[in-house]
C-alpha cells in the first residue's frame, strides 16, 4: 500500500505546518522550503507552502514534539479521553494526523472520529479523500471472502460532495496482489452500482494500459453510473481504474460498467468484463419525460486509452447529446457485438481506435452465419437490437434478404438457422443516419465483420484488416485511394473548379481515367451526368481556342467556334464515318440540319449510313458536296426501299 503524509493544517494558520521538533523525514513533496516559525500553545510550528501533491505519504514516524499524541490505529480513538492539539494516527492504511473538530459533520469512519469523551477530530487533509481511510481494502478476508466496500466508497464519496471547495478528488489506491487474477484479491469488491450526481474526479494507480486500482462487482449487475437528477449538468474525471464483473453467463445486456449522461473525461480505464456496455454514453438534454430517461449532455467528452474486453459493446454511444466526443486510442476486444456502437446524433472522432475479435461465436457473438457454401453477417438496423425488434433477421433467409445480411469472407461463425435471431457485430458501427463521423488510423484485426459507416462517415487511413463497409480513403503506392464512395464538387459561391497539377499545371501530365468494369459493367471510363436536358464538356488548348462536346436533348454537339470538324489524329484527312443505328425499321438518320460539308480536297472515299447493314431512309437536306466515288457508293448500296433525296442540285 501507499502511504500518505497529511499536513496539519491550523485554523488560524492557512499554511500547513509541522512540529518544529519532529523527527520524521519528510519525502519531496513540496516545491519551497520553509517559511516562517509560529509558537501556538507550547508547539512550535514550521510552515510550508503546499503545492498540489504528486503522492502524499502517511508518516509512520513518531512526532517527539509535546502535545502530540500518538495512536496505532483509528479504532483507538474510541478509548482516548488525553487533552492535546494534535493526533497522529500510524496504520498505513487509515493514518494521517488529527486536530479537534466542533463543525457540524458527524463521524463517519473515515474522515471524523470521536474519542471516548465524544470529542471529534478531523483527519488534516486537502483535495484528496482515500477509500482506504474508510477501510476500504482490495485484499480478501482471512477465510479468503472477498469484503464489501460498496457503503466505504459511499462515504467517501458523499464528504467530497458535502465539501465541494476542498475536496474534488475519490482516491482509490491499488493493491498489487492478485491482479493478473479473477480470484478477486487485489480488486475492491463492491456488492452493487454506485451513482455519482455531482462532479467528482476517480484517481487511481497504474500505467497506461495497466491500470493497478482496480473494483469488481457481482454479475448482473450495473457498475459506476454518472446520471444528472436535477435540471443541472455536471463533469467527471476518472483516471487509472480496472473494473470488471464476475462471469456468468447468460448476460444482461442493460448492466454496463460505467454509465454516463455527463460531461467527461476518462483515461486509461480498463474493463476486463461485463454483462452489458464497457462505457455506456448516454445523454440528451431533454427533462425526462416516458421512455425518454437518459437527461444529460456529453457534447464534447474526451475518452482516452480506454480497452474493453469481454462486454455486449465495449464503448456504446446514443444521445441527441452525445456528439463532438473524441475517443482516442482505443483497443476494443473480444466484444459479443461491436467494438464501438455509435448512435450519437451528430457524429463523433475516433483517433487510433483498435478492434479485434468482435461479433464472432469465440465470444459468444452470433454476428456471422454459413449458409450455401458463402459467410453472411448481420446487418445493424436490421438485427432486433437498440429499438429495432419489428424489422429484426429473425427467419430471413442470409442470400434472400439482403437488406438483413451482407456476405463477407470467411471467419467464425455458426449455421444460419430460421429460429435464431442474430446480432450484428464488428469493429465500428456508426448507426445514426444524421452523423457525421471520421475514424483516424484504425487497426482492426481481421477474422471479423468489417467497419459499418453511415453515408455521411468516412475511415481515413490505418491498417484495416477487417475492411469498412462504406467511405474508406488510403494512401497506397504514392496514390490516394477512395474506397465505396463519390467524389462530388458541388457548385457553391467558394467553389469554381478542380485544377489538376496546381495553379501552373504540367500540360505533359496526361490525366487517365480507367474504366471500373467490375461496377459498371460497362466499357465507359468517363461519364458526365446532370439532372436537366444538357450536359457539355469544355475544353481549351494553349491558343486559346475553346472547344464544346455535349449532349443535347438526345442529340451530340461538338463544335470550334460553331464549326464541326471531323479529323484523325494521325498525318492525312478522315476517311471514313459511319453513323450507325441498331433499328433499321423505325430510326430516320438526318445529316445536316445546318449544314455537313465535306470538302472535296480531302480525300473521302465513302460516306455511310448504315442502317442494319443497310442504307434506309437517309435524308440529305443541305448542301453537300460529293465526289463521284461517294454517289456512286451510295446509289450501289441502297435498296429498292431507300428514299435518296436531295433538295438541291447536286454536282
Amino acid at each position: 500500500m501507499r502511504k500518505y503524509l497529511f499536513i496539519v493544517l491550523l485554523a488560524a494558520c492557512n499554511p500547513a505546518m509541522i512540529p518544529v521538533q519532529q523527527k520524521a523525514r519528510v519525502d519531496t513533496i513540496f516545491s519551497k522550503s520553509v517559511d516562517t516559525i509560529y509558537k501556538i500553545d507550547t508547539i512550535y510550528y514550521k510552515t510550508i507552502y503546499q503545492q498540489t501533491p504528486v503522492n502524499n505519504y502517511i508518516s509512520t514516524n513518531t512526532f517527539t514534539g509535546s502535545g502530540t499524541q500518538i495512536l496505532k490505529h483509528v479504532k483507538d480513538f474510541k478509548n482516548f479521553d488525553a487533552t492535546t492539539a494534535v493526533i497522529q494516527v500510524l496504520d498505513e492504511n487509515t493514518g494521517g494526523l488529527f486536530q479537534p473538530y466542533t463543525g457540524t459533520d458527524e463521524p463517519d469512519g473515515g474522515m471524523i472520529f470521536k474519542d471516548k469523551l465524544n470529542r471529534k477530530w478531523l483527519r488534516q487533509a486537502q483535495g484528496i479523500v482515500n477509500v482506504g481511510w474508510y477501510g476500504a481494502s482490495a485484499n480478501l478476508s482471512a477465510t479468503g471472502a472477498r469484503v464489501d466496500t460498496r457503503n466505504l466508497f459511499i462515504a467517501a464519496r458523499d464528504y467530497i460532495y458535502n465539501h465541494p471547495s476542498k475536496f474534488t478528488t475519490l482516491y482509490i489506491p491499488a493493491d498489487t496482489s492478485g491482479l493478473y487474477t479473477f480470484s478477486g484479491a487485489g480488486k475492491y469488491f463492491i456488492s452493487d452500482s454506485i451513482l455519482f450526481t455531482k462532479s467528482i474526479k476517480i484517481l487511481g494507480e497504474g500505467t497506461i494500459g495497466f491500470p493497478t486500482s482496480k473494483i469488481v462487482f457481482p454479475p448482473h449487475t450495473t457498475g459506476l453510473v454518472f446520471k444528472p437528477i436535477e435540471q443541472y449538468g455536471f463533469s467527471v474525471d476518472i483516471q487509472n481504474l480496472g473494473i470488471s464483473c464476475d462471469y456468468d453467463p447468460p448476460f444482461n445486456v442493460k448492466k454496463h460498467a460505467i454509465t454516463t449522461q455527463v460531461l467527461s473525461h476518462f483515461n486509461n480505464i480498463n474493463v476486463e468484463q461485463f454483462d452489458g456496455d464497457g462505457v455506456h454514453i448516454t445523454a440528451c438534454a431533454s427533462w425526462p419525460n416516458g421512455d425518454n430517461n437518459n437527461y444529460g449532455n456529453s457534447d464534447g467528452s474526451t475518452f482516452e486509452n480506454i480497452t474493453a474486453t469481454f462486454c455486449t459493446n465495449g464503448i456504446f454511444i446514443e444521445g441527441c447529446d452525445a456528439n463532438t466526443i473524441h475517443i482516442i486510442n482505443s483497443s476494443t476486444n473480444q466484444c459479443r457485438r461491436w467494438g464501438i456502437f455509435d448512435n450519437g446524433f451528430l457524429g463523433n472522432l475516433y483517433t487510433k481506435p483498435h478492434a479485434a475479435f468482435n461479433g464472432v461465436p469465440a465470444v459468444s457473438g452470433n454476428a456471422v452465419v454459413s449458409f450455401g457454401g458463402k459467410y453472411y453477417a448481420a446487418t445493424p438496423g436490421h438485427d432486433g437490437y437498440f429499438g429495432d425488434a419489428p424489422d429484426s433477421n429473425f427467419n430471413k433467409q442470409p442470400d434472400l434478404n439482403p437488406l438483413f445480411w451482407y456476405e463477407v469472407t470467411g471467419m467464425g461463425s455458426t449455421a444460419w438457422n430460421a429460429t435464431t435471431r442474430y446480432y450484428s457485430g464488428g469493429p465500428i458501427n456508426i448507426q445514426n443516419t444524421n452523423a457525421w463521423s471520421n475514424i483516424l488510423n484504425a487497426y482492426t484485426e481481421g477474422f471479423q465483420p468489417p467497419i459499418n459507416l453511415n453515408t455521411r462517415s468516412k475511415v481515413d487511413g490505418g491498417d484495416n484488416g477487417a475492411g469498412v463497409r462504406g467511405s474508406y480513403h488510403q494512401i497506397l503506392f504514392g496514390a490516394e485511394y477512395i474506397y465505396n464512395a463519390d467524389l462530388i464538387l458541388p457548385n457553391g459561391t467558394n467553389q469554381h473548379r478542380m485544377t489538376i497539377g496546381g495553379d501552373a499545371p504540367d500540360y505533359s501530365t496526361v490525366l487517365k481515367i480507367y474504366n471500373d468494369w467490375g461496377k459498371s459493367q460497362t466499357a465507359v471510363p468517363l461519364k458526365l451526368e446532370t439532372n436537366i436536358s444538357q450536359v457539355y464538356l469544355g475544353m481549351k488548348n494553349s491558343t486559346g481556342t475553346s472547344a464544346v462536346f455535349g449532349y443535347s436533348n438526345k442529340d451530340l454537339v461538338t463544335y470550334v467556334d460553331n464549326v464541326m470538324t471531323l479529323k484523325q489524329t494521325t498525318t492525312g484527312s478522315l476517311t471514313k464515318v459511319n453513323i450507325l443505328s441498331t433499328d433499321p425499321t423505325t430510326d430516320n438518320i438526318e445529316l445536316g440540319f445546318t449544314g455537313v460539308f465535306i470538302n472535296t480536297s480531302t480525300n473521302v472515299t465513302s460516306l455511310w449510313a448504315n442502317v442494319g447493314g443497310k442504307l434506309f431512309k437517309t435524308v440529305l437536306q443541305s448542301d453537300i458536296k460529293l465526289n463521284s466515288s461517294v454517289i456512286d457508293s451510295i446509289i450501289k448500296n441502297a435498296t429498292h426501299d431507300t428514299n435518296l433525296i436531295f433538295n438541291k442540285t447536286n454536282k
